[in-house]
């Protein structure tokens, strides 16, 4: 058998196949961006706008807060030094007040005429007191009995 049949070896006698070795690849420095639509791009982009203008309006917001809790706190730091000055001339009016009332002389009619000084000028109308004192000051007190 001069001819050169290729000689069949068993199964068994086979030469284990090792698989090749898989290319190596490397990996890029930068991850490649995968291409994006326009308008994909422009949706991207006005998100990034609108919270960039949610973070500017927050914190405008914050800042007119801040600004109105110091403009309050300052009104009612005022608005309580105002009445506790108003409550303390009032006091002293009506304790000058009571001191005039017991030391003038005369009659009810007399004190109560001086206590509403016709002559001065007032900001509020005072017409009506005025015509009331007057009548009852000229009309004598009915007794009933």
């Amino acid at each position: 058998m001069d001819s050169e049949a290729p000689v069949e070896q068993s199964p068994i006698e086979q030469a284990p196949v090792e698989p090749a070795p898989a290319p190596v690849e490397e990996a890029p420095l930068e991850p490649a961006a995968p291409q994006l639509s326009p308008l994909q791009q422009f949706e991207i982009e006005h998100a990034q706008f609108l919270q960039e203008k949610q973070r500017k309006s927050s914190e405008a917001q914050e800042k007119v807060i801040a600004e109105a809790a110091q403009d309050l706190a300052k009104f009612y730091e005022t608005r309580t030094e105002s009445i506790r000055k108003r409550a303390t001339q009032n006091r002293e009016e009506e304790a000058l007040t009571k001191q005039h009332l017991e030391s003038t002389e005369g009659t009810v009619w007399e004190r109560a005429c001086d206590l509403a000084n016709f002559q001065q000028t007032f900001k509020k109308d005072t017409t009506r007191l005025r015509q009331t004192m007057l009548r009852l000051k000229n009309k004598p007190a009915v007794s009933r009995s």
